[in-house]
């Protein structure tokens, strides 16, 4: 399992509240835990070349101009996850328009969004 995969099973487990900040990557395996266990939209953090550094050479990270991060305000709390959930608005996708080409993320007007069950969870800007 990896580090992000642990770090929101540990949340889980201890039923913590706290920030994650992790990259925009649905296609990992944790992203869904991580989208099961906020409780606030997730905020997309503007991308800067000193946003993560490497703090033994004070290097930015090799993919910081592509990669995207958010932070996540997270629960162990199932009951705080769940009311949160409730709160968000169904998902709809109407017939005709273009399927995605991209998995990985959809974009939206303002910013970028996800799914869980049925629900759409939409990232805001900074």
């Amino acid at each position: 399992m990896s580090l992000m995969g642990l770090c929101i099973k540990k949340i889980q487990e201890d039923r913590a509240r706290g920030i994650i900040i992790a990259p925009l990557w649905p296609t990992q395996t944790w992203f869904t835990g991580l989208m099961k266990s906020i409780v606030k939209n997730p905020i997309l953090l503007p991308r800067k070349k000193d946003l993560l550094l490497n703090p033994h050479k004070k290097e930015a990270h090799p993919l910081w101009e592509k990669m995207t991060l958010i932070a996540c305000q997270v629960s162990g709390e199932l009951t705080e996850t769940l009311d949160f959930q409730e709160q968000l608005p169904p998902l709809l996708w109407h017939h005709g328009e273009p399927v995605l080409k991209n998995s990985i993320k959809r974009s939206l007007k303002d910013g970028f969004s996800t799914a869980l069950n049925g629900k759409l969870i939409q990232f805001h800007h900074l």
